[in-house]
């Protein structure tokens, strides 16, 4: 690359590097691991991490897909909003809550936790 003014010219040389796109990654951020659930008004939420954006999350109980969030926010809800993850259709006892995320290429992310169930 040159540049010139009145003074004179110069040079830089440089080196441009292009990264792949990366996936994106989830976290949840209610419940956290290990919390004890119950009742029709439970948090289940979270969110991602991309270099570019997420359009969608995924929403598992146990593998079971329960529901599916789309936005471009970044900032996911089971059902929609906050206070909506009914636990009373639920055994008492340990599940695993699951998100995944998706980005503009279809790569995922994931974030699991462990949670006691106590209807």
């Amino acid at each position: 690359m040159q540049a010139a003014n009145s003074i004179g010219a110069t040079s830089l040389a440089f080196d441009l590097t292009v990264n792949d796109d990366t996936p994106p990654s989830a976290f949840i951020t209610q419940p956290t691991a290990g919390a004890t659930l119950s009742g029709t008004k439970a948090e289940f939420y979270g969110g991602s991490l991309d270099d570019y954006a997420t359009y969608k999350a995924e929403f598992y109980i146990d593998d079971q897909l329960a529901y599916t969030d789309s936005n471009c926010e970044g900032h996911y809800h089971l059902n929609g909003a906050h206070n909506l993850f009914d636990t009373t259709s639920l055994s008492n006892g340990q599940h695993a809550l699951k998100l995944v995320v998706y980005d503009d290429k279809n790569q995922t992310g994931e974030a699991v936790v462990t949670v006691t169930i106590s209807n």
